[in-house]
């Protein structure tokens, strides 16, 4: 199914919400590390507070509030006439029209499949690795590069799908 996706639609999605996003949630996540884990001098792969938890918590606050905030941002773009709503819908896309309709669901799913997908990469990696704990200063360098990667994928991908919502579902 061909998108059909203006200049203005292709802009926002790549520059405002991956690039954008990957800034901000990197600094944000960068800020955040170094505040809950700057009293230790290394961070543990394993236990809480670790690597692993960490990740988890990170994958799905991050998705789950992507989610939210860009859903709303997204209709309220449209509403407001920066772009227009595209022709095709949401629901007969054949892999977004799989996502639910209400933003809270759609939030649990996203936020849920990063934790699903992202974890298992993470721990795979350090422990390929042979990592079983990392210093301060680079797990603040890997958090802020996670969370920055995560969002730069998570936000377009939900302002696509936010992009194809009918008008009376923008009002949810």
């Amino acid at each position: 199914m061909n998108l059909d996706l203006e200049p203005a639609h292709r802009r926002y999605l790549w520059g405002d919400q991956g690039l954008g996003a990957f800034v901000l949630n990197f600094a944000f996540n960068a800020g955040f590390a170094w505040l809950a884990f700057g009293a230790m001098a290394t961070v543990p792969l394993w236990g809480n507070p670790g690597i692993v938890a960490d990740t988890v918590g990170t994958s799905f606050i991050l998705s789950f509030a992507t989610t939210v905030i860009v859903t709303r941002l997204v209709h309220r773009e449209v509403r407001r006439g920066r772009f227009p709503a595209p022709a095709w819908r949401r629901t007969s896309h054949p892999t977004l029209g799989r996502l639910p309709a209400g933003t809270f669901r759609r939030a649990l799913l996203f936020g849920s499949g990063a934790v699903a997908a992202g974890t298992p990469v993470v721990v795979a990696v350090f422990a390929a690795a042979g990592v079983d704990a990392v210093p301060l200063v680079p797990f603040v360098w890997f958090k802020a590069g996670y969370a920055g990667a995560l969002a730069a994928f998570v936000a377009p991908t939900v302002a696509l799908s936010a992009l194809g919502d009918t008008v009376a579902d923008s009002a949810t």
